[in-house]
């Protein structure tokens, strides 16, 4: 049976499908819509494949904190990023340069033991999480800081922006 080539257009994605030429009119309908549905679905895996996953960039990024690791914590910051702290020990807004000065200072007075996900959820590019920093002073004194954190990443998993809101103070 010959074969030509029908051009397909779905979602803004063009391909050639070689389309058996003589067949009734129904299964050559058939057959292309069966075709673009593969493509479709073909370009649904790969995005899901190429993007990132804001849940694990998310828990990559509280590892890091927790193993104090600053440059492995601002590698995940994209370079337009911005690091809001609200409360807590040391609030304020930080952009650039600033983000890595946030986080020495916030390592260097505070020795993490621990960092607990108590809940997580994730939507499109933004992930929303509480957490509870168990943290060691430099007095020695061990507090719990439990804090809503908020990040939402760029199309390449990077983070533009984050927050961390103190929920209550530290016990």
């Amino acid at each position: 049976m010959l074969e030509r080539p029908v051009r397909m257009e779905c979602g803004g994605c063009v391909g050639d499908v070689d389309m058996p030429v003589g067949l009734p009119r129904l299964p050559r309908h058939l057959a292309a819509a069966l075709s673009a549905l593969a493509l479709v679905t073909s370009l649904a895996v790969y995005q899901r494949s190429v993007l990132a996953n804001p849940l694990s960039v998310a828990q990559d990024h509280w590892q890091a904190i927790a193993a104090e690791d600053q440059p492995d914590t601002l590698a995940r910051y994209s370079a337009q990023a911005t690091l809001d702290w609200s409360q807590g020990p040391h609030p304020g807004h930080y952009s650039g340069p600033a983000i890595a000065t946030a986080w020495q200072v916030f390592f260097d007075h505070h020795q993490i033991q621990q960092v607990q996900v108590l809940r997580q959820e994730a939507q499109d590019l933004t992930v929303e999480a509480t957490l509870l920093l168990t943290l060691n002073d430099a007095q020695g004194q061990i507090s719990q800081l439990p804090v809503l954190c908020t990040l939402q990443l760029d199309q390449s998993g990077q983070i533009q922006y984050e927050s961390w809101q103190v929920l209550r103070p530290p016990v």
